[in-house]
């Protein structure tokens, strides 16, 4: 049962920490009045701690550590300091609704939704570093993915993890720094795609960021746009750390939410290939932990139900396939199909011509477990001309030793199915079908997902994907992401009458291909935006 202070003292309790919430020391006020209210209570506690809310977070994550309380460096709040001085946010060229967040603006963004003024932002680690948030974007993407492993089906797309996927990527693009001073409505405010709740969590993490910094010394200008901001330091929340915890955590209105223990765990599950959400919600339930836990069950013939033959291989070999491939191995990977591709197709197209781009996170400059690999040939002009080459490369990698084969393990391959969906893009154009689901393996493309052997014998996910010249730039920009920038590039070509695929980019009302697509920026141009390099398409 909860006590105030005032019946804590008339008990006779000794009191050593009492934790403030954050609205009772937002303001000069506010402090005021709980230094009146505790003043005749605060001479019995000799040593009493008044400490920030966030304490809690190092107090839950710490419940199972030896050693008593967690320290209270940098969590303690003095109600006789004044108010800290409100930050000055950057001055934009006008007063747009976004301006400020934008850093800039233009009356063409006037009548923009929110998904045109979100894809004119640069969304980039560095940058999003230098100015201080990099740890705020880091806490958001965490619990995005602790919401993605607790969601009901693996083809459910998760409202909450959709949330904080926009927030992060919102904060991710802000031109100015965010700190704990700045309330929760002005963040939902400024900030696109973040409402009341999101823009609470935000706070709470910033919250969690600039106490590590005061701890260590390392804190900026709480205005400034750059320096300290935590980066490298773990942003916290409370929810976060119960997810961490493999907790179960709390909706809105402060009910316990069913299905969400154990996030960590079936989040760590997930990353193998074929574990989707359902697959760890079930192990954890039968008391894994861990993919280590997962392949002693299968061993001992405990796993129900047995796992597909593709998941157990999967499963065995958790170790590597789970591991972020190397610079190293992903160029040799790429030199490896380059020099497949040269001998499997001659001398019907030169050795010379073939174009192999890295595409995935790796293209936008950040590690993976998984290497993709984008294949083509001035000599591909068409469906047609790609009859028969993957099939012919995957078998030169395998006659050599560097692929597994297509089958006994957990590769995949897809081939001419282009005429296919190409058939179905039109009909859900002309209003008389459905596209299909929108996931990368029903694009049309010929891959393969594959397993790559290294010249050290470790096994790596590599993933093929071959097209014809023309649709070279579609299939860049649909295969190296960001999920949710590609999630918002078509949302806004939908708006301006526009179907994106990764052969053609589509006009609706005469179901023909926009002309004159040669590259990347082409199609930006087509659907009114500025080009952004891969580097700056990196919003979660």
């Amino acid at each position: 049962m909860e006590r105030s202070p005032e019946q804590c003292a008339a008990q006779q309790s000794h009191v050593t920490h009492l934790v403030l919430g954050a609205s009772v020391i937002a303001s000069a006020e506010a402090r005021a009045a709980v230094r009146q209210r505790l003043g005749p209570v605060l001479s019995r506690w000799p040593g009493l701690l008044l400490l920030d809310e966030s304490w809690l977070t190092q107090l839950l994550s710490s419940s199972g550590a030896k050693g008593g309380l967690p320290d209270t460096a940098g969590f303690v709040v003095r109600l006789e300091e004044p108010d800290p001085p409100a930050p000055e946010l950057p001055v934009a060229n006008c007063e747009g609704r976004f301006a400020r967040w934008l850093g800039w603006w233009t009356p063409e963004l006037d009548s923009a939704d929110d998904v045109t003024v979100m894809l004119h932002a640069v969304f980039n680690d560095e940058r999003c570093a230098r100015i201080g948030n990099s740890a705020i974007v880091a806490g958001l993407r965490e619990l995005k993915q602790y919401e993605l492993a607790v969601r009901e089906s693996d083809d459910v797309v998760g409202t909450r993890a959709l949330a904080y996927a926009r927030a992060a990527a919102a904060v991710q693009a802000c031109s100015f720094r965010i700190t704990p001073s700045m309330p929760e409505a002005q963040l939902a405010a400024q900030l696109p795609f973040v409402d009341a709740s999101c823009a609470g969590i935000i706070r709470e993490l910033a919250q969690s960021v600039a106490i590590g910094d005061a701890a260590d010394g390392t804190g900026a200008d709480p205005g400034g746009a750059g320096g300290g901001g935590g980066q490298g330091r773990r942003s916290s929340c409370l929810r976060l750390e119960r997810f961490r915890a493999d907790l179960p955590v709390r909706d809105r209105a402060g009910a316990m939410r069913r299905g969400t223990e154990g996030a960590a765990s079936r989040r760590a599950m997930c990353k193998l290939p074929f574990a989707g959400p359902t697959t760890a919600r079930a192990w954890y339930a039968q008391g894994c932990r861990s993919l280590p836990d997962a392949l002693a069950a299968l061993e001992a013939g405990r796993l129900t139900p047995p796992p597909p033959a593709c998941l157990a291989w999967a499963l065995r070999h958790h170790a590597d396939l789970t591991a972020e491939a190397t610079p190293e191995e992903a160029a040799e990977m790429r030199d490896a199909v380059s020099a497949a591709a040269a001998v499997a197709a001659a001398p019907r197209l030169a050795p010379g011509g073939w174009l192999v781009t890295m595409v995935g996170g790796g293209r936008r400059g950040l590690p993976s477990h998984d290497v993709d690999l984008l294949l083509t040939h001035p000599g591909l002009g068409d469906a047609e001309s790609l009859e028969g080459v993957l099939e012919a490369i995957v078998g030169q990698l395998v006659e050599g030793g560097r692929l597994l084969p297509p089958s006994g393990n957990c590769s995949r391959m897809q081939l001419s199915r282009h005429e296919g969906h190409r058939q179905r893009v039109l009909k859900a154009l002309a209003g008389t079908g459905d596209e299909g689901s929108g996931k990368s393996v029903e694009d049309g493309l010929d891959h393969v997902f594959g397993v790559f052997r290294t010249s050290a014998g470790r096994l790596k996910r590599l993933d093929i994907i071959l097209c014809a010249h023309p649709w070279l730039p579609h299939a860049l920009l649909g295969w190296s992401g960001s999920t949710m920038f590609l999630r918002l590039l078509h949302t806004h070509s939908a708006h301006r009458g526009l179907r994106m695929t990764k052969h053609a980019l589509y006009r609706v009302r005469t179901a023909q291909p926009v002309p004159n697509i040669r590259t990347e920026a082409d199609i930006f141009t087509a659907m009114g935006l500025p080009y952004r390099e891969p580097q700056d398409r990196q919003c979660p």
